[in-house]
């Protein structure tokens, strides 16, 4: 009588292929999941600004810019008045946002908006 102790080669084999195969699968799902969460930290971060301009706004309420005009802050203004906190994250790049970052305060007829100006977002290097 033979005594079989341990697996076969082919047994082996199999479970190798059905490794690679749950590997295959998964690995994507996970990177796309991943992908999806740091843009949704990202937007979430660039509503903090909005937030935080608007309460700047709030407080500094007669600095606002007049009907028809507009005025630029910057994300350092934000931090030196308390508005954020001094070491604002970029979740995308694990840096820190720029400084120079510029929120818009448009006047549209007393209809005060605040935007950030796209070409200003970096990060400090």
């Amino acid at each position: 009588m033979k005594n079989n102790k341990g697996f076969t080669m082919v047994e082996l084999l199999t479970v190798l292929v059905v490794l690679a195969v749950i590997t295959a699968i998964t690995v994507p799902v996970v990177t796309s999941v991943l992908k999806n969460s740091r843009k949704s930290a990202y937007e979430r971060q660039l509503d903090n600004v909005i937030e935080a301009a608007e309460s700047y706004g709030a407080k500094n309420i007669g600095n606002l810019p007049r009907p028809g005009n507009s005025d630029t802050i910057t994300l350092r203004t934000l931090k030196d008045e308390g508005f954020l906190e001094e070491s604002f994250i970029n979740p995308d790049t694990k840096k820190e946002f720029s400084d120079s970052m510029e929120i818009i305060i448009s006047n549209d007829n007393g209809d005060i908006t605040y935007t950030i100006n796209e070409s200003t977002i970096s990060d400090e290097e």
